[in-house]
C-alpha cells in the first residue's frame, strides 16, 4: 500500500487530494484564488485603495479570484460582489461622472488594480482603448470566428469577380456574411 502524499502547505499535515493540496486548501484556491485565503485576510485585502495608491507605474495584478473574462472580482461582504478595478477607480478617482461611464485600463491588463492605470471612460473611449491595446476580440481573436484574416482578405479581393454564393460555399459561411465582409460591416481592420 502506497503512502499518501501530504498537503503541500507547510504544517497542514492532511492528505493531498488535488493540485498537491488537501480538500480545504484546494477549496480556498478554487473559490478565492489563494489556498491560504481566510476571512481575516480578505478584510485586509479589501482596503484595496491603500494598495492601489502606490506610486508604481507598473501593473498591480489582483492576486485573488478572477472571472472567466480575466477581470478581478471581489466580495464586499455578504452577497455583494464587485469588480476590483471598479472599486479601486471609485476610491482613487471618485464616483463615475455619469451612469454611462465605466472603468478603463490604460495598460490593457484586465486584472490590474493600479490606480494610475484606471480612469473613467465612456463605452466608446473604452472600446478605442481595447483597439489600441489589441485586446478587442475582433477577427481571429473572436472565439466564434470561422475565418482567418487571409480568407477575409481573399473574400474582399474577389468582390465583383466571384459570386457571394460561390464564396460562401467555398469558405463554409453564409452569403450574407460574405456580403457583410465585402461591405466592411464585419471583419473591419484598422489600416
Amino acid at each position: 500500500m502506497a503512502a499518501s502524499r501530504l498537503c503541500a502547505i507547510p504544517n497542514c499535515g492532511k492528505a493531498a487530494i488535488k493540485r498537491g493540496w488537501c480538500g480545504g486548501h484546494y477549496l480556498r484556491w478554487y473559490r478565492h484564488g489563494d489556498p491560504l485565503f481566510d476571512r481575516r485576510g480578505r478584510k485586509k485585502w479589501l482596503d484595496l485603495h491603500a494598495v492601489a495608491c502606490s506610486e508604481k507605474d507598473r501593473c498591480l495584478v489582483f492576486p485573488f479570484a478572477k472571472m472567466a473574462n480575466g477581470y478581478a472580482q471581489m466580495s464586499l461582504g455578504g452577497n455583494v460582489e464587485m469588480l476590483a478595478h471598479r472599486y479601486v477607480c471609485e476610491k482613487a478617482h471618485g464616483p463615475p461622472p455619469s451612469p454611462e461611464h465605466e472603468t478603463a485600463h490604460s495598460c490593457g491588463n484586465r486584472p490590474c488594480v493600479n490606480r494610475w492605470h484606471l480612469r473613467w471612460a465612456t463605452k466608446v473611449e473604452n472600446a478605442a482603448d481595447r483597439m489600441l491595446h489589441g485586446t478587442d476580440p475582433r477577427g481571429e481573436k473572436n472565439g466564434h470566428a470561422k475565418l482567418a484574416r487571409s480568407a477575409v482578405e481573399e473574400i474582399i479581393s474577389r468582390r465583383g469577380i466571384e459570386t457571394g454564393r460561390s464564396l460562401a460555399k467555398r469558405f463554409g459561411v453564409t452569403p450574407t456574411q460574405i456580403s457583410n465582409i465585402q461591405l466592411r460591416k464585419q471583419w473591419v481592420y484598422p489600416n
